[in-house]
């Protein structure tokens, strides 16, 4: 293999609208793009059948540029706020690998669609207490062949459904603390992980 070299750059757009249903009740959309570079490092630890040099192997190094939709809805009360909201993300030249005998990586690039839904929700219940939760839900497909036969991508892509919670209890004025617990429900149902968190304010 060979040196070279190569330049990449892209103009990526941002927007979005809100639409107020009622003073408590808004709409949303969002569309945004993304623009990443590939980890080069480990392509070029274990570079891919036919990859020469930099220069030549355009396709192995071209970054990903992605583009994400969003709609959802999101309600604000005295107390409680809550959002609902649907995500679907394409890409033309997805980025991941895949495992071969022996614990060698494959790269692949190839076009790609993610999405998915997000729920959250949270409660001042009295003026120290608050709680919360968020719901998470990815799918993935990728289309190595590039004959709009999509796959599955791997969990190494793709987390399983993800449930939060959270309790936030204001101990002394100015001093917060917090108990998150994370759950993926389809992995470690059994033992969430958790953690405390003391949050200082001014």
């Amino acid at each position: 293999m060979s040196q070279g070299e190569s330049d990449f750059d892209a103009t990526v757009f941002n927007m979005g609208a809100v639409y107020d249903l009622t003073e408590e009740v808004s709409l949303f959309g969002n569309f945004s793009q993304g623009f990443g570079l590939p980890d080069f490092g480990l392509i070029l630890r274990d570079p891919p059948t036919g990859f020469t040099n930099i220069a030549d192997s355009v396709r192995d190094l071209s970054p990903q540029k992605v583009n994400n939709y969003e709609i959802g809805i999101r309600g604000n009360w005295s107390t409680v706020q809550a959002s609902l909201a649907a995500f679907y993300n394409t890409s033309d030249l997805g980025l991941s690998f895949n495992t071969l005998e022996g614990g060698f990586l494959e790269l692949v690039r190839a076009p790609e669609r993610i999405y998915g839904l997000e729920a959250t929700i949270d409660w001042q219940a009295t003026e120290r207490l608050r709680v919360g939760s968020t719901l998470s839900l990815i799918e993935g497909e990728s289309d190595e062949d590039e004959d709009d036969d999509y796959l599955a991508l791997t969990s190494s892509r793709i987390a399983p459904l993800k449930l939060t919670a959270y309790v936030e209890n204001e101990t002394l004025p100015g001093w917060t603390k917090r108990k998150n617990a994370t759950s993926w429900l389809l992995t470690h149902l059994v033992k969430p992980k958790q953690a405390d968190i003391a949050i200082f304010t001014a």
